[in-house]
């Protein structure tokens, strides 16, 4: 998948990303022990910044 990272995405209110989809990147120090859960998105909207909290569930691949 592309970079988009520092390019703003535009999705217009009530409507699907298309094939856009969340990345995420963390960095483990430990034993994972569940999912990681939770997203703070960060995003402006008519000139405005935002924060909001969301739903959102990443399971880790410790192999």
């Amino acid at each position: 998948m592309p970079d988009h990272a520092g390019r703003p995405l535009v999705i217009r209110g009530h409507h699907d990303s298309g094939d856009y989809h969340a990345m995420v990147r963390v960095r483990i120090v430990g034993h994972i022990a569940e999912h990681l859960s939770g997203c703070r998105v960060n995003y402006t909207q008519g000139g405005n910044r935002y924060t909001q909290e969301v739903h959102c569930d990443y399971a880790l691949d410790m192999k």
